[in-house]
């Protein structure tokens, strides 16, 4: 991203835009890696943690707001960067990450464009608000890639979207688009007409239903509602499960078995000029 395009008090850093608008009211947390879909790596899952603490922090902050450039929010994680020696995955920043946005103690938004891959959609289960464009889809591809489950969607999938439609996303890689996600309880509605996220979504509130309400709540009085609803979930059995996700897939993205896996899936992705990280 060209840095003169760069609004004025937000910040780059690791394919991570982040500030405020609304009177610092609404943090925006935005993917800006247009040219591989918004695919992510270690040192982004690291920015996007101190972006939420940030905002967790920042006693003006009433929502984040996380959204992706250029019309898709992400083709999940960066393949050729997670085989690569120099930029290995994180287990403890992938953890930290899914822990902190079970965790965030605010108002989480998603904003689905385009693509949502792999292990995104199992971030996104955890917002308290997701809309979606008509183009929004979530895949995860775990079976195609001989990969496991992860960002605990065994439980969070059944839970939202029936037992029977999370077995097929789960076990077949089967899409779930956006107004089937409306439908099944996945995302809280679709957003008409073109938003304008470049180089920001100057106006949050005049695309994203229900935020311009929320934005005039007392602070306090949000915050302790997130925690009750956070406390309403079995915390220590969702840890459990995280971790134990994390040990399998860092051993399976050591095998060659894998390896061999993601080669001939880019290969056959990038053939069909769509493809998926």
């Amino acid at each position: 991203m060209d840095t003169s395009l760069i609004p004025p008090g937000f910040t780059l850093t690791n394919h991570i835009l982040y500030g405020t608008t609304n009177d610092g009211m609404v943090m925006h947390l935005k993917l800006q890696r247009p040219d591989k879909k918004n695919a992510m790596y270690s040192e982004m899952y690291d920015t996007m943690n101190e972006v939420m603490l940030l905002a967790a922090k920042d006693p003006l902050v009433k929502a984040l707001l996380i959204y992706g450039a250029n019309g898709n929010l992400s083709a999940g994680n960066d393949l050729k960067a997670a085989l690569s020696s120099q930029k290995q995955r994180s287990k403890e920043s992938f953890v930290k990450m899914f822990w902190d946005t079970v965790t965030f103690p605010k108002p989480l938004y998603y904003l689905v464009q385009g693509c949502c891959i792999g292990v995104v959609p199992p971030l996104v289960a955890y917002a308290d608000f997701v809309y979606c464009t008509e183009d929004a889809y979530f895949v995860m591809p775990f079976m195609a890639l001989n990969l496991a489950t992860e960002g605990m969607s065994p439980i969070t999938f059944p839970e939202l979207v029936g037992r029977r439609k999370a077995a097929e996303m789960i076990l077949t890689d089967v899409t779930l688009g956006a107004k089937e996600a409306v439908a099944k309880g996945f995302a809280n509605g679709i957003v008409n007409g073109t938003i304008e996220t470049e180089p920001i979504i100057g106006d949050p509130t005049k695309c994203i239903p229900g935020l311009k309400k929320l934005l005039q709540a007392d602070i306090s009085t949000l915050m302790r509602a997130k925690e009750l609803m956070t406390q309403g979930r079995s915390l220590e059995r969702l840890q459990s499960v995280n971790k134990a996700e994390m040990d399998v897939v860092t051993e399976i993205y050591k095998s060659q078995l894998f390896k061999d896996t993601v080669d001939r899936y880019m290969k056959a992705a990038i053939n069909k000029g769509n493809p998926k990280l």
